[in-house]
């Protein structure tokens, strides 16, 4: 039980905006690419497990790269890494 509670405690603890978070997002957007979403107009539950697993892909990428970037890993600006998540989400929805 306290191994669930600690899953759920590093699943949704708050991400800081630092380059590893940056990149997992980038990640995490390119992947939403590749998915199939006739699946879920036919079978809206689906969209339960996705959400998740991106949820999981997305701690698991920046715990990562958390730990390979070391004191690389700096801090950046809020409005930086809203800007740079927007320009993002701007390139993937015209590459879509």
């Amino acid at each position: 039980m306290n191994s669930l509670k600690q899953f759920f405690k590093w699943l949704f603890k708050r991400g800081s905006n630092n380059i590893s978070g940056l990149i997992s997002f980038m990640f995490v957007f390119t992947a939403i690419l590749f998915f199939d979403y006739n699946l879920v107009r036919k079978n809206p539950l689906l969209l339960i497990p996705l959400f998740f697993t991106l949820l999981v892909l997305n701690q698991l990428i920046e715990s990562l790269l958390g730990k390979i970037l070391g004191d690389k890993n700096t801090e950046i600006g809020f409005g930086y890494f809203v800007l740079a998540i927007m320009i993002i989400t701007g390139v993937s929805a015209t590459l879509n």
